[in-house]
C-alpha cells in the first residue's frame, strides 16, 4: 500500500551539462532571449503588462571556430553554442568569449553591423 506523503515529497537537484538539449512545456506562447537565435524581434512587456512588439532587430551571421574544436562560445555572459558554430547576431557591440576545460579563455569585443561577414577564428592556448 502506498503513503500519500510521496505526493509531497520534493525532487533533487541536479546539474545539467552545457550543450544539453532540454524540451520544456509552458502554458501559453512565451518570448525567450536566447544568444544566437534566429529571431528578428523581440517582445516587451509594459507596466500595464500587455505585450507590445519593439522594432526589428537586425542580424548578421557570424562563425566561431576554433583550435581544437569543441570549445563553449560565450556572448556577453551567456553560453551560446559550441564550436564550430554560426550564430545570428544582433547589430552592435558584443563580447565574446571561447572557453575550454585545460585552456586559457579566448576573448574580444566584436561590432556587428549589417552587411559584415564576421568570422571568429580563436587559437586556444593550454593552461
Amino acid at each position: 500500500m502506498l503513503s500519500p506523503l510521496f505526493l509531497i515529497m520534493r525532487g533533487k537537484d541536479v546539474s545539467i551539462p552545457k550543450g544539453t538539449n532540454v524540451i520544456a512545456y509552458v502554458d501559453g506562447d512565451r518570448e525567450v532571449a536566447i544568444p544566437g537565435s534566429l529571431a528578428t524581434g523581440t517582445t516587451t512587456t509594459s507596466a500595464a503588462g500587455i505585450g507590445q512588439a519593439s522594432q526589428a532587430v537586425q542580424t548578421v551571421a557570424v562563425s566561431f571556430t576554433s583550435t581544437p574544436d569543441g570549445a563553449d562560445v560565450i556572448i556577453d555572459g551567456k553560453y551560446a553554442a559550441s564550436t564550430p558554430s554560426t550564430l545570428q547576431l544582433a547589430t552592435g557591440d558584443h563580447t565574446a568569449s571561447i572557453e575550454k576545460s585545460g585552456f586559457k579563455a579566448w576573448q574580444r569585443t566584436i561590432t556587428v553591423t549589417v552587411g559584415s561577414n564576421i568570422t571568429i577564428n580563436a587559437t586556444l592556448e593550454r593552461q
